[in-house]
């Protein structure tokens, strides 16, 4: 806990992104850049209304339609509280 209160790197950080590394223009670099856009909150956001227009429109299902966006809701506002209390920088740059 104390090398993350003092932002030290940590072995483990530095075995994983050594691990992933990977050059420019390469195929794995391609992937883990698609994958960190899906991640990001317009693509949540936008893939969020597709689902609950078809679960209202299309289905009909209004109780899951209800749970999925709470759900979504309280994964973003878990998602905030946790990244407010760790308080831990990101790695230094990636390019992704």
């Amino acid at each position: 806990m104390n090398e993350v209160q003092s932002e030290k790197s940590l072995a483990f950080d530095t075995y994983i992104a050594e691990l992933f590394s990977v050059g420019e223009n390469t195929f794995s670099f391609i992937i883990f850049k698609s994958i960190t856009y899906l991640g990001k909150s317009l693509f949540v956001g936008f893939g969020s209304l597709l689902c609950v227009l078809y679960l209202w429109i299309i289905k009909r299902d209004y109780w899951t339609m209800a749970v999925f966006s709470i759900g979504i809701a309280g994964g973003d506002v878990l998602s905030g509280w946790i990244k407010n209390h760790v308080k831990r920088v990101r790695p230094e740059n990636q390019s992704i």
